[in-house]
């Protein structure tokens, strides 16, 4: 034995649709990362108005939990299907084409 493990082969490679999922996740992710400090700077502006505040705090929310999921199925892309990419790609509404 020389020591060497192969970790892959040409079996679980990404296909070309995967790698662009993934690409297109990774940038609303960069993003949502942007967004959120943005409206944390917001919310934690206490010479705004209440009401902005507030507003600020309910698209913090949905951001945030738009971006865990987005988190999650970064992780999971290698494992789908096209017709489970093809969900994600619908649900999250990514520049990803079909053909």
């Amino acid at each position: 034995m020389s020591g060497f493990v192969i970790f892959g082969t040409a079996s679980n490679a990404l296909t070309p649709r995967q790698v662009a999922v993934i690409d297109a996740i990774e940038t609303r992710i960069d993003s949502a990362e942007q967004d959120l400090a943005d409206l944390k700077a917001i919310i934690h502006n206490r010479s705004l108005p209440q009401e902005v505040r507030t507003e600020a705090y309910a698209k913090y929310k949905v951001i945030r939990a738009r971006f865990s999921q987005l988190k999650a199925f970064k992780g999971r892309v290698r494992n789908y299907s096209d017709a489970r990419l093809r969900l994600v790609i619908d649900f999250f509404d990514l520049p990803v084409s079909y053909s």
